[in-house]
């Protein structure tokens, strides 16, 4: 396989964030007497924040989005602060070879950017990336392709940079997306990009396109060392 480039997801596939994300969701929730459930989680899993408030605002017409995010996004980093943000199993083994094979990795996350480069600091993570497509520098959530898109350009102009030029540039055919969500799902198979799920929260669905569905990273390592 001539693989040239990683995309990465973040929550959910590096980090242990949607957990944290659910807990906050739903005490929120409970404080306000908003009847959420899980199905109403599970749809904003993967999409970036404006189509989080279009879907909220759908299911919730009376409801204050931006007072209920706030607060969410609040409870979310107290829970950051007080327990730590887990890394994934096999996160930095499957980064430690993918650098060792000198294949590069960027992340495609949802995620607001300021948000997105603090967790990879704080995690350890950061390192080991050369570029960063996130929620709020797109037009389009996923399952829109445009996330992947960006983060092809992102490793381009990396690549591109005097100190880099001994990469070969990435094409959607010779690069890998790795994702938990649905969504990130179907906007990989939009890009023409070739996935491998790593289940979180969600089990496959059925729908998507998978080069493989695969336990955890450290699987990943495993099917990726055959290939290279």
């Amino acid at each position: 396989m001539d693989l040239r480039l990683v995309i990465f997801d973040m929550d959910g596939l590096l980090v242990d964030t949607e957990r944290i994300a659910r807990e906050a969701f739903f005490e929120i929730a409970a404080k306000m007497d908003l009847p959420l459930e899980d199905w109403h989680f599970q749809s904003v899993l993967g999409v970036n924040r404006r189509m989080e408030a279009m879907k909220f605002r759908s299911y919730f017409p009376d409801l204050d989005f931006d007072f209920y995010i706030n607060e969410v996004i609040k409870r979310q980093n107290e829970i950051k602060e007080t327990r730590g943000i887990p890394v994934k199993k096999g996160a930095f083994r499957l980064l430690e070879f993918l650098k060792e094979q000198k294949i590069p990795a960027v992340v495609a996350s949802s995620t607001e950017r300021p948000m997105v480069l603090k967790i990879l600091e704080k995690t350890g993570l950061l390192p080991y990336f050369i570029g960063f497509a996130c929620g709020d520098q797109v037009t389009h959530s996923k399952p829109d392709p445009e996330i992947f898109h960006l983060a092809i350009k992102e490793a381009t102009a990396y690549i591109e940079s005097s100190e880099a030029k001994n990469y070969p540039l990435p094409t959607p055919q010779t690069a890998l997306v790795l994702e938990d969500s649905h969504q990130g799902i179907k906007a990989a198979n939009r890009a023409d990009i070739p996935v491998i799920m790593v289940p979180d929260l969600l089990e496959p669905d059925g729908e998507g396109k998978l080069l493989a569905c695969l336990d955890d990273l450290d699987q990943v390592k495993a099917y990726l060392e055959k290939l290279v």
